[in-house]
C-alpha cells in the first residue's frame, strides 16, 4: 500500500495480522488518547462495535457481533480489502493519510478520546465521522452504516451495500469498519 507522495503510507510493505479478540471487539469500551492514535494502522479484519452496553447485557450480545464480523468478512474480501491494500496513518499534528482498497485520500483529523469521536476531513473538502475503540491488537475504526456505505460507493465499491444495510436494519445500533493493528 502506497500512498502518493510518499507520506505517512507512503512504500511500506504490510503484514497480514487478523487474530483479534471477538471480546474486546463487542465491548468497545477503552478508549485511545491522541498519542495512541499516531501511527501507521492496517487492516485486520471487519470491525464492528455497538453504540449501547444493552446489547452485551445478554448472551447475544457476543454472537450477534460474531454474525456481523462473518458477513462483513466476506462482502470485505469480494470487494478486495486487504492488509496490503488498506490502512491508516495519523500523525500528531492531525494530519491523517488513509489507503482503502487501494484508493488513496488524506486531509486532517480531530479526535474527542473521551466520546472516541475521530472526525477525518478530506482534503477534498468532506468529513468522514467515525469513532476508535481499543481492542487488545489494536484498534477499531468503525462509523454508521450510511457513512460505511458511501464510503465504500466514493472508492468505487458500490457490491457491499446490500450487506452492510441489511446489518444496519437486523442489528440495532451496530456500527461497522475496520478493526486494525499497528504497523511495526
Amino acid at each position: 500500500m502506497a500512498s502518493s507522495g510518499g507520506g505517512l503510507l507512503g512504500g511500506m510493505l504490510l503484514t497480514d495480522n487478523t487474530s483479534t479478540s471477538l471480546t474486546d471487539m463487542v465491548v468497545g469500551n477503552a478508549k485511545f488518547n491522541k498519542r495512541d492514535l499516531v501511527g501507521t494502522w492496517v487492516y485486520a479484519q471487519p470491525g464492528c462495535a455497538f453504540t449501547s452496553q444493552n446489547v452485551l447485557a445478554n448472551a447475544g450480545g457476543v454472537a450477534a457481533a460474531n454474525q456481523v464480523k462473518q458477513k462483513l468478512s466476506s462482502t470485505y474480501k469480494s470487494l478486495g480489502f486487504a492488509s496490503n491494500n488498506t490502512g491508516f496513518a495519523f500523525d500528531q499534528n492531525g494530519n491523517f493519510e488513509a489507503v482503502l482498497k487501494g484508493v488513496a485520500f488524506n486531509g486532517t483529523y480531530t479526535f474527542d478520546p473521551s466520546s472516541g469521536k475521530l472526525n477525518l476531513k478530506t482534503s477534498s473538502g468532506g468529513v468522514i465521522p467515525t469513532f476508535v475503540t481499543r481492542d487488545s491488537n489494536g484498534m477499531a475504526i468503525t462509523m454508521e452504516s450510511k457513512m460505511l456505505a458511501s464510503l465504500l460507493q466514493a472508492i468505487g465499491s458500490t457490491g457491499g451495500n446490500s450487506v452492510i444495510n441489511a446489518l444496519a436494519s437486523q442489528y440495532n445500533g451496530v456500527r461497522m469498519g475496520f478493526d486494525l493493528v499497528k504497523y511495526q
